[in-house]
C-alpha cells in the first residue's frame, strides 16, 4: 500500500497533474523518516479528488488496491512517532528524561492487537 500512494504521487507530481488538486502532494524521502507521514497525511487529505485526476490505467489500479480504512490506520500509527520525534526533538527544553517512557509508549503501540487489520500487522511487525 505504501509503495502505491508513493507510485502515484510521484506520477502526479511528473505528470504536473498535482495543480489540479487542491492541497499539494507531499513526498517520502528516505533521510527523513516523518516525512512518511506526511506523505500519507497528503495523499489521505486529497484521496477524493484523485480518481477524477488520474489518467493512466495502472495509476487508476494503484489507486483501486487502496484500502482507505488502512491508509487511515497507517496515518494515525505514524503519527504517534512523529509527536514522539518531535517532542524529543525540542531545543529548548531538557527531554531525556522523557526517553524511556515514550519508547515504552511506541513499544506498546507497535504490539499486534486484535483489532488491527493484516496491513496494520504487517506494518508493526516491520518496525
Amino acid at each position: 500500500m505504501f509503495n502505491d500512494v508513493h507510485n502515484i504521487i510521484v506520477h502526479m507530481r511528473r505528470s504536473h497533474n498535482q495543480a489540479k488538486l487542491s492541497k499539494k502532494l507531499q513526498i517520502f524521502s528516505i533521510t527523513r523518516w516523518n516525512s512518511a507521514y506526511d506523505m500519507i497525511s497528503s495523499f489521505i487529505n486529497v484521496y477524493s479528488e484523485l480518481n477524477g485526476v488520474l489518467t493512466e490505467r495502472t495509476q487508476k489500479e494503484a489507486l483501486t488496491r487502496i484500502d482507505f480504512n488502512d491508509l487511515m490506520a497507517f496515518a494515525k500509527y505514524f503519527k504517534h512517532f512523529v509527536d514522539v520525534t518531535e517532542l524529543l526533538s525540542s531545543e529548548k527544553t531538557l527531554t531525556i528524561h522523557l526517553v524511556i517512557s515514550l519508547k515504552e509508549l511506541l513499544i506498546d503501540l507497535s504490539n499486534e492487537d486484535q483489532s488491527d487489520s493484516q496491513a496494520i500487522k504487517n506494518i508493526k511487525k516491520y518496525i
